[in-house]
């Protein structure tokens, strides 16, 4: 025990403050049973406030009952209106490219791709090409020139017919 009170001793020299901290008793006092009662306390003042709860609606675009079919409408005017300009913008590309070929380059396509034509697909989309075509020739004349060619028609062809 020589230590303890050597310790004190020293640290009485040196921080005499400190050393007289040690001799006085805590200033603070517990009612006696107090923990053991706080916990029951708080759970009585807790239970007599009622919680408020505060519920905000949630701010929804679609809870507007006019604004559905006012989004569809615009969707299929904006679809509309695409497919209208995009095909009248490809029309009119077609229309340019077909004014810029030269009636020479047209004859010499048809001449040399004479036989990919569909004549009859020709002939049923326009249906006054014939009279157009062979207005000029006679009966007489078209009767003559069958007359003659008659012996280069081959049966098969005939058949086809």
């Amino acid at each position: 025990m020589n230590t303890n009170n050597e310790i004190k001793s020293e640290l009485g020299e040196i921080a005499p403050f400190l050393a007289t901290l040690k001799d006085k008793k805590n200033g603070f006092t517990v009612p006696k049973d107090h923990f053991s009662k706080l916990q029951n306390q708080i759970f009585d003042q807790l239970k007599d406030e009622t919680p408020v709860l505060t519920v905000k609606k949630k701010f929804s675009i679609w809870d507007y009952a006019w604004l559905k079919p006012a989004v569809a409408a615009v969707f299929v005017g904006a679809v509309g209106a695409s497919i209208f300009f995009w095909n009248a913008n490809k029309s009119t590309s077609i229309n340019q490219k077909m004014a810029d070929i030269s009636s020479d380059e047209m004859e010499n396509y048809i001449s040399s791709h004479i036989d990919e034509f569909d004549v009859e697909l020709i002939v049923k989309n326009n249906p006054g090409i014939l009279d157009e075509t062979f207005k000029d020739f006679k009966p007489e004349d078209i009767h003559q020139y069958l007359k003659e060619s008659i012996d280069d028609i081959e049966i098969e062809d005939l058949e086809n017919l």
